[in-house]
């Protein structure tokens, strides 16, 4: 008995030294190993002591091959793309000018009596504006856009003047240096969105209603959403998914404006942070193929010791590595390194090089989206540079669509809603850096998820903010100064496949 107890005190010693050693990262890869600064570790518990006990023992013996090994994402594998804010163009004192007042004023490619629209700007953005354009389909007057292409109506979302200046309702900008160019957050169901901030009067009505969540819907209001029953300030209740893009919070604190313009109280809005997702940057075409750790908790790292497989350590959501081989240990699939560790093969997400379509010319752009692994890796020819974790459509009534397809419009940000199977509908506001290729279909930022490397949306193809922002400034088709959309492109190739 003696003796089994020193076994297990000194195994439970080698556990805890394990846990607790110092790990430093390396350059690229996240990898750690033993050997530097100690950093806090939490205490194991004690559910599963003994075999967190056998573990660490397998662990003792793989240290023996180099150390315990915790893989973890890099803190930076890609910065922010420098930009120049956003904002109108300067425009001489005097000139003409045009100024938008529709919250998407269109700019169109020539005058016609369905003209077609080449992109559009925000309200209260002021655009440089040159002679008279002689064509049908406007009600005003037709005025070509200085440096950019295009002309605008003046009926049409613009009021053209040598003075016009913003006024009414403030429009904020898009913080485009940043990876989500608003705030947002989440409304809990049935919150209430306003048209104005409620009067007195109004705010002693609301603060009769349940709040969101609680108890069974009002009858008094229509399935829909409408405001019907409710005070004339309600625009809608947001029953189903409703996320928004927030513009402040008003004094005193009780609400936010949104973006466009309504108003939400702050009790029924959950804020959400940016996505931890960051890609890979493949210095000179290297690095592929390279495996993505993905899921909502880590994955264990194992070793070969003596023709077994033993625990080596742990892979942190979102870590990657070069993958040397895909093969078997103990009859479960792996994923190894060139080292020699390895990660369950149900654990990683690898993004591999493929051949460039005949269509894609040799200097072309294009981007390649792995509907099977759920990667995306852009290129530059032959050229491989960027690699990450993304999430398309789910199961096969929002399935992505495979194929070849020009990049056909570029948004800043744009919001998006529809039919939902589980929640009815939603409506998310001001999707970031959304790249639309075929129908409907994009490439975008989601805010409001992490779990990229899962098959998950609508059938759009999700990116970590950061990442679609990278792809919405590397790819073919510059913004003109001042402009929230550009339409029309032939731009950067999206190539989807699956098998």
């Amino acid at each position: 008995m003696r003796l089994r107890t020193s076994i297990v005190a000194i195994a439970a010693g080698v556990a805890l030294a394990a846990v607790g050693t110092a790990m430093t990262l390396e350059a690229r890869g996240g990898v750690q190993v033993a050997g530097a600064t100690p950093e806090r570790v939490p205490t194991p518990s004690a559910g599963g002591f003994v075999r967190r006990i056998v573990e660490m023992l397998g662990l003792s013996r793989a240290n023996e091959l180099g150390g315990p090994v915790i893989l973890a994402p890099p803190e930076n594998p890609h910065v922010l793309t420098k930009v120049a804010a956003f904002g109108s163009p300067l425009i001489p004192a005097g000139r003409k000018r045009a100024l938008a007042y529709h919250y998407d004023s269109h700019v169109f490619r020539r005058p016609g009596r369905r003209p077609k629209a080449v992109g559009f700007v925000r309200r209260g953005v002021t655009l440089p504006v040159g002679s008279v354009v002689r064509g049908p389909g406007c009600q005003g007057t037709w005025y070509d856009v200085r440096g950019g292409p295009g002309v605008v109506c003046s009926r049409d979302g613009f009021a053209i003047s040598a003075r016009a200046r913003q006024t009414g309702v403030r429009q904020p900008p898009p913080d485009v240096s940043r990876a989500l160019p608003f705030k947002y957050a989440k409304a809990n169901p049935g919150a209430l969105r306003m048209y104005r901030l409620p009067t007195g009067a109004e705010e002693a009505s609301l603060s009769q209603l349940p709040d969101p969540g609680e108890g069974q819907p009002d009858p008094s209001v229509a399935p829909e959403g409408d405001a019907g029953g409710l005070p004339e300030v309600v625009e809608r209740r947001m029953d189903g998914v409703f996320l928004l893009a927030l513009d402040r919070l008003e004094p005193g604190g009780a609400y936010y404006r949104t973006v466009r313009g309504r108003y939400v109280r702050k009790r029924d809005v959950e804020l959400k942070p940016e996505p931890g997702l960051r890609g890979e940057l493949l210095s000179e075409g290297s690095g592929l193929p390279l495996a993505f750790v993905y899921g909502e908790e880590d994955a264990p790292v194992y070793r070969m010791v003596d023709g077994k497989r033993v625990p080596a350590g742990a892979a942190k959501t979102h870590s990657r590595y070069g993958l040397a081989e895909l093969t078997t240990w103990d009859g479960e699939p792996v994923a190894t390194r060139e080292d020699g560790i390895a990660v369950p093969r149900t654990r990683v997400r690898i993004a591999r090089r493929v051949g460039r379509p005949r269509q894609v010319k040799a200097d072309d752009k294009w981007i390649h989206v792995d509907l099977d692994e759920q990667t995306l890796v852009a290129y530059e020819g032959e050229t491989p540079v960027f690699a990450t974790l993304v999430s398309s459509g789910k199961g096969e009534e929002f399935a992505t669509p495979t194929g070849l397809y020009p990049m056909r419009e570029k948004h800043i940000s744009t919001t998006m809603n529809g039919p939902d199977p589980d929640a009815g509908y939603y409506e998310v506001e001001e999707v970031p850096w959304t790249m639309y290729y075929h129908d409907s279909f994009a490439l975008h930022g989601a805010y409001w998820h992490n779990t990229f490397g899962n098959t998950r949306s609508h059938g759009c193809t999700n990116l970590s903010p950061i990442d679609a922002r990278w792809l919405f400034y590397w790819s073919d088709g510059t913004l003109p100064k001042g402009w929230n959309a550009l339409r029309q492109l032939k731009g950067t190739w999206v190539y989807l496949t699956r098998g």
